[in-house]
């Protein structure tokens, strides 16, 4: 099972990443080479602390879909 999150911060906004519930790996989708490609950014996110704190829309699989075609 995954969980989809569209980043909004100005670095890294309009990323898509996909999220293992039971891992906790994390993939972003890279439109170039038209695959999901590791990478681990989440935890800054969901850190209170962080300058990028809640700077991201928790997305469904299906809008996932939509934006990736």
């Amino acid at each position: 099972m995954f969980e989809y999150y569209l980043l909004s911060d100005s670095q890294y906004s309009g990323l898509i990443v996909r999220k293992n519930k039971s891992t906790r790996a994390e993939f972003y989708y890279d439109k170039i080479k038209n695959k999901w490609l590791s990478i681990g950014i989440m935890n800054r996110y969901f850190w209170p602390e962080s300058d990028q704190f809640e700077m991201y829309k928790e997305i469904t699989e299906q809008e996932v879909l939509e934006a990736i075609k």
